[in-house]
């Protein structure tokens, strides 16, 4: 994922974290037991009453959203019990085909604010987007991120082509083809090594899903009411300012705010297709990583990222002292607070209907 200025997510609140995974019906963790029969309030389309001046207010659509949320999430506990029970479960199929693997120690999830991450950083080097420094390496990871060490790392480092080998074969399984890709074959787990096998047979490994299907037409909906607030005329006269304010600082010619940042992805784009979707590679073995072909595009690939930073920070830098200059994040907080108050009235009783069947699914969970 790119690298945002956070400032850009003024106007999208909570929301732009529940949309980024997929609203709420892509969630594929159980319910919370001692949370699974409370029944979160319907959300009111009048302004929150403890919302302070310096705390921007949260939608009715993301309050919805936020709390289905809530109704659906795998607590810390249930979520270590089963990692920990799969860990194990695949040791001791290791094991039974010879190998010594060390389970991977359990990591808790970061909690989050449902807001994309902050690559430029006030009191350090600037990062720009975060679109150059995560591709040539170089972007550090932000407070707080989940370092996942893994234990067997230095053994299967020392260990022969052959036995690398075996050991992932083992551990992985040759997989599925493009058939189940495609959707065209269904999940076999037994083309997953010891990986799929714990998932098979712990119960409770692999979490349930919420079918969202009857809702596609409604989260198509939440997306494009956040998409077009970008465009909302309500905003047309900050724009114009933030275009006035970025000719100033030497960039003329941008329109839109989020143009900077995609033209600096729209670059990164073309260096990997000029040299990693260039190259000569054969995919069909995992040694691909270490020939000379993929080492040189790597190379190339981050030295020219290294280049376009040297573009991206300057830019990024002006983008984000304009919008902050022109007070953009508040304009747009109040015209995404306008659009969501506009949207519930007038899909209700399509919220209500995706509210009752997450209730419906997180009560199936609890009884499971």
């Amino acid at each position: 994922m790119r690298g945002h200025d956070a400032r850009r997510a003024g106007g999208r609140l909570a929301l732009v974290g529940l949309l980024a995974a997929g609203l709420v019906g892509g969630c594929s963790t159980p319910v919370d037991r001692e949370r699974a029969t409370d029944t979160p309030p319907s959300p009111s389309s009048s302004p929150a009453a403890d919302a302070g001046p310096e705390e921007a207010e949260i939608g009715p659509v993301s309050q919805m959203l936020a709390s289905l949320r809530g109704l659906v999430e795998e607590s810390e506990a249930d979520r270590r019990r089963r990692v920990e029970a799969v860990e194990a479960a695949v040791a001791a199929c290791m094991a039974e085909q010879g190998f010594t693997y060390e389970p991977t120690p359990y990591v808790p999830m970061p909690a989050t604010s449902g807001e994309p991450p902050v690559a430029q950083d006030e009191d350090g080097p600037g990062l720009g987007y975060g679109i150059a420094a995560g591709a040539a390496g170089t972007m550090p990871a932000p407070p707080g991120a989940v370092v996942l060490v893994d234990p067997n790392a230095s053994a299967v480092e020392a260990m022969s082509d052959a036995e690398r080998t075996a050991w992932d074969l083992t551990l992985y399984g040759p997989g599925q083809g493009e058939a189940y890709a495609a959707g065209e074959e269904p999940y076999d787990w037994t083309r997953y090594g010891c990986y799929g096998r714990a998932q098979h047979d712990v119960p409770g490994a692999i979490r349930p899903q919420f079918d969202a299907s009857a809702f596609a037409t409604l989260e198509a909906e939440i997306r494009a009411m956040v998409d077009a607030v970008a465009t909302d005329p309500a905003l047309a006269e900050t724009v114009g300012a933030w275009s006035a304010c970025m000719a100033d600082a030497g960039y003329p010619g941008y329109t839109g705010t989020r143009q900077p940042m995609d033209e600096i992805q729209d670059a990164s784009g073309v260096i990997w297709q000029e040299t990693y979707g260039s190259a000569a590679l054969d995919l069909s073995t995992d040694d691909y990583t270490t020939s000379a072909a993929y080492l040189e595009a790597q190379a190339e690939y981050q030295r020219r990222h290294a280049e376009l930073a040297a573009t991206e920070v300057p830019l990024a830098e002006a983008d984000r002292g304009c919008l902050e200059e022109v007070g953009y994040a508040e304009a747009r907080a109040a015209a995404a607070l306008a659009a969501e108050r506009a949207f519930f009235a007038t899909h209700q009783a399509e919220l209500e209907a995706y509210r009752a069947a997450h209730e419906e699914f997180a009560a199936s969970l609890g009884d499971a």
